[in-house]
C-alpha cells in the first residue's frame, strides 16, 4: 500500500460517572500519567499517523484538568471542545483534521490498552475498503432477558464486539457525519457509516483493548498499565 497520511480523533469529552471519580476518568493518573496519554501513545508510534486531536469537554478545561499545553504533553497536536453527545464531539474533532490526511482514525480516550498492531490493522482495512473496525468475536453465552429472567439464549454465531480505533477514508466519514440522524442512537462511528449503506470491514483486535468505564476497570488499569507494552 502507498503511504497515506492519517489524522486521529481521540474522544475524551465524557463525564465518566460510572468510574466514581471526581474527575473525568480519562484524566485519572496511573504512574504519574493520565489514562488518555496511554491511549494516545501507540498512535505516535505508527508512521502513517500524522496528526492527533484530543476532544475534551469545556468543563474539564475550566476545572484546570486539561488545556492545550497539557494536551501536547499527552501527545496530541491540537485540543478542541466536544459536545453533549459522541456525534457532536467527533464532528468537532473531524473539523480540525488537516486536509492532507486522507484517512481518519477515531479512538476512545478511555481505551489505554490499544496496541500498535491494532492501529496498523485497522488502517490497512480502511485503505482497502474505506471503513474498518477493530473487533473481537463474542465468546460469552448471550441471554435475552426481561425483568430479571431469561427469555432465551441468543446465538453468538457471527457476533463481534466493536472496539476502537475505527478508521475511515476522510471523504467517507465526513459524508456520513453530514447526514441527519438521531444522535442518541449512535454508539460508535461505524454505525454512522452503516447508515449510508457503506460496507465496514472487521479487523483483528485484542480482548485486552477494554474501555475503562467502571471503578473495577480503573483498578485493573492501575495494576497493568505500568508494565504494559503497546508495541505488539
Amino acid at each position: 500500500m502507498s503511504f497515506m497520511k492519517a489524522g486521529c480523533v481521540v474522544v475524551a469529552a465524557g463525564a465518566g460517572i460510572r468510574a466514581k471519580k471526581p474527575i473525568n476518568k480519562v484524566f485519572f493518573e496511573v504512574s504519574g500519567k493520565p489514562l488518555v496519554s496511554y491511549a494516545i501513545a501507540p498512535f505516535r508510534r505508527v508512521k502513517d499517523v500524522d496528526f492527533i486531536v484530543l476532544v475534551v469537554s469545556r468543563r474539564d478545561v475550566e476545572a484546570g484538568v486539561v488545556n492545550e499545553e497539557k494536551a501536547k504533553i499527552f501527545g496530541a497536536d491540537a485540543l478542541v471542545y466536544g459536545g453533549a453527545t459522541r456525534v457532536e464531539s467527533v464532528r468537532a474533532g473531524l473539523s480540525v483534521v488537516p486536509e492532507t490526511c486522507s484517512l481518519v482514525l477515531i479512538h476512545d480516550g478511555a481505551r489505554p490498552f490499544v496496541t500498535v498492531k491494532e492501529i496498523k490493522n485497522v488502517l490497512e482495512g480502511a485503505k482497502r475498503y474505506g471503513a474498518a473496525v477493530v473487533s473481537v468475536p463474542v465468546y460469552d453465552t448471550l441471554k435475552r432477558a426481561d425483568d430479571g429472567f431469561v427469555l432465551r439464549t441468543v446465538s453468538r454465531k457471527g457476533l463481534y464486539r466493536a472496539l476502537t480505533p475505527q478508521a475511515f477514508s476522510r471523504d467517507l466519514i465526513q459524508q456520513a457525519y453530514t447526514q441527519n440522524f438521531d444522535v442518541r442512537e449512535v454508539t460508535d462511528d461505524s454505525q454512522v457509516v452503516e447508515r449510508i449503506r457503506r460496507t465496514v470491514a472487521l479487523c483483528e483486535g485484542r480482548s485486552s483493548n477494554i474501555k475503562v468505564t467502571t471503578e473495577e476497570d480503573l483498578k485493573l488499569a492501575e495494576l497493568v498499565l505500568p508494565f504494559w507494552d503497546c508495541s505488539f
